[in-house]
């Protein structure tokens, strides 16, 4: 992200974000979104994906804060 806020000159741009919940057991946050994915978190990961596509898809028709209001939360 650092590169790409760089590369444009700002922050204020938008994204498809995907939630990583919180690390357990006082793991840094770091460290819990660099570590390998557990083979029972696969389907989870696939459907993020599938989502994330779909939101995408659904963004080249209608504007942002009406992608965000049929994907957040749902």
């Amino acid at each position: 992200m650092k590169s790409l806020i760089a590369h444009l000159g700002t922050d204020t741009f938008n994204r498809i974000r995907i939630g990583i919940g919180r690390p357990g057991g006082g793991m840094k946050v770091s460290d819990y979104v660099l570590s390998t994915f557990g083979k029972d978190e696969q389907p989870m990961i696939d459907e993020s994906v599938e989502r994330s596509v779909s939101a995408c898809v659904a963004w080249l028709d209608s504007t942002f804060l009406e992608v965000m209001n049929n994907y957040n939360g749902a």
